[in-house]
């Protein structure tokens, strides 16, 4: 364990992060921490509580109360206070001068999750982002159904028709498709094509894989197995502004696929930069095959169980980044080895069939050669721009992209657009990246916090953590109340404009 780069990112960061939760423990073992061993318990890759650092003092080392209780409380907690036990790993470090105790949470076998903690209502807690939180029993559920394989996309649809309900001119060039890809295949019947292949029950109804892949509106049965899309207001939008643009995609994969990629590209902007050779080049926000293949994923991946019917996949546009989440976590791999090997999905034959359908423009859905993710990837280093960013809470999936006008896309590629007010190597602290974008956001005049949030993308406890750094390096200043939503923060050298 890297101790040190691990304390450098909560400093840096100015908080907790999905990983890693610090607790004080100098005046007694922390309360409640059995609630943070079930959180890391039900997340992938399970995490790391450190005991003996000062949040409150940018996590400063200011060591535990007493080595020796400490660990015998700490696996107390992973064996008793839990339900199943937990497994922990515990070691001592000295670091600045204090003893500090790592506690690292395993994740718990799928098979036994959620994990609970036994006082009180037995609640089960999730991960994210730098806090814990219940589960609802929906969550439950999903976590129960995850114990097993279930071939949800299996499941035949009441009162759906093949006659009525299925396209006939997908299923055509889904048929001619997979007879030209199989010997097998290749003299079969249509009715025994779409059998085989888990279009339809051996009973002749239709599945949810074959409503989604080849259905005229799969969304007349399942009004969820569609996409929702919308832009955040700006600040220029007026109060009460929930939402712009906001859009329902539906009917099969391949036609929700092509009308999403189109919504992206009319919704953000597209650069005419004349290269060195004279031809002018296209240079969108968000490259198209970015954009391709995180929808489809999210379309094909999504969890079709009964559990997960209530929610859709969502993306959402804000200003400088893109964030695309669908219903349930990663099936078979972690965050760490996404993109790294074979592909891996929850619903085994919708992914087939999509890998037999073509969208308008004759390009398959998917391909299932595990080459999506590390296509997108390439195409962002291609670009120069910052790569994905996926998180897993084991019940969603997220991925986030920067635009390519985002400011912190530019402080990626070195970028000098700074502020004239600001010294980019102050001699009271170097500027960390994430200092510079908020910086360089002040630089257009004074903004509140949650205006920050909105142009960096940061979260909202990132935010105030690193606007705290800044302010005791006296580069920020703010005007308003501690706390007040409307405070406003500016860069000390400019002068504080009206607005």
């Amino acid at each position: 364990m890297d101790l040190e780069r691990i304390i450098k990112r909560l400093r840096h960061e100015g908080c907790d992060n999905e990983e890693v939760e610090a607790k004080t423990a100098q005046d007694g073992f922390p309360e409640r921490l059995a609630e943070t061993v079930c959180a890391f318990a039900n997340r992938p890759d399970g995490g790391l509580i450190l005991l003996g650092l000062q949040e409150a003092e940018h996590f400063k080392a200011v060591g535990v109360y007493d080595i020796g209780k400490c660990l015998q409380h700490a696996n107390e907690v992973a064996r008793r206070a839990v339900e199943p036990p937990v497994h922990i790993t515990c070691s001592t470090h000295r670091y600045e001068g204090a003893d500090l105790v790592a506690i690292q949470v395993h994740e718990t076998d799928p098979s036994q999750k959620p994990v609970r903690v036994k006082k009180g209502d037995q609640e089960a807690f999730l991960r994210q982002y730098d806090g814990n939180f219940e589960l609802s029993d929906l969550e439950v559920q999903a976590f129960i159904a995850g114990r097993t394989t279930h071939h949800y996309d299996l499941e035949p649809v009441e009162g759906a028709d093949p006659d009525r309900d299925l396209n006939a001119d997908l299923v055509g060039a889904y048929v001619r498709m997979r007879r030209s890809s199989s010997t097998t295949l290749a003299s079969a019947s249509q009715n025994d094509i779409l059998t085989r292949t888990g279009v339809l029950t051996a009973q002749g109804q239709i599945t949810i894989a074959g409503l989604l892949g080849l259905g005229v509106y799969p969304q007349q049965f399942f009004p969820t197995l569609s996409f929702q899309a919308y832009i955040t207001p700006g600040e220029n939008d007026p109060a009460g502004t929930r939402a712009l643009d906001s859009r329902i995609f539906a009917g099969p994969l391949s036609v929700m696929l092509d009308d999403i990629v189109l919504w992206v590209a009319r919704n953000t902007r597209n650069r005419i930069r004349i290269d060195e050779t004279g031809m002018g080049v296209n240079e969108p926000d968000y490259p198209e095959v970015v954009v391709r293949e995180l929808v489809a994923n999210a379309l094909i991946h999504r969890d079709v169980g009964p559990h997960a019917r209530s929610s859709q996949p969502l993306l959402r546009l804000n200003s400088g980044f893109m964030v695309i989440s669908n219903p349930g976590g990663l099936h078979g791999l972690s965050v760490r080895n996404l993109g790294r090997g074979p592909s891996h999905t929850r619903n085994c034959y919708l992914a087939d069939i999509a890998t037999h359908l073509q969208t308008q423009d004759g390009k398959r859905v998917i391909e299932r050669l595990g080459s999506g993710i590390p296509t997108a990837q390439l195409a962002l280093r291609q670009a120069q721009m910052q790569a994905i960013q996926f998180h897993d809470s084991g019940l969603q999936f997220t991925a986030k992209v920067y635009a390519r006008s985002s400011p912190l896309t530019q402080v990626v590629r070195g970028s000098d657009h700074v502020p004239a007010a600001l010294p980019v190597s102050s001699g009271k602290a170097r500027i960390t990246p994430r200092q510079q974008l908020l910086l360089q956001c002040l630089g257009v005049g004074p903004l509140t916090r949650q205006e920050l949030v909105q142009r960096t993308g940061l979260s909202s406890r990132n935010v105030a953590g690193l606007l705290r750094s800044l302010r005791q390096a006296n580069l920020v200043g703010m005007t308003g109340g501690r706390g007040h939503p409307r405070s406003e923060y500016f860069l000390v050298e400019a002068r504080p404009s009206e607005r």
